[in-house]
């Protein structure tokens, strides 16, 4: 089961550490995803055009944006 905060998905924001399928739930799927593999596990630069975002995120969390 899945845990959503609804009132986050519904207002169509983002936060830090929340899992990359909230994103998906609150944002929808990214124009881009540039990925980053590495030994402390994978980064990825979601690209939302509509939005002018880049989110980021580590092992599936969200760690950070650029608005």
């Amino acid at each position: 089961r899945l845990n959503f905060d609804d009132e986050i998905i519904s207002r169509r924001t983002v936060r830090k550490g929340m899992t990359k399928c909230m994103l998906y739930a609150s944002y929808g799927h990214p124009i881009v995803e540039n990925r980053t593999v590495g030994s402390w596990g994978t980064h990825i630069q979601h690209v939302y055009g509509r939005y002018n975002e880049f989110i980021y995120t580590e092992n599936g969390r969200v760690t950070g944006w650029q608005d």
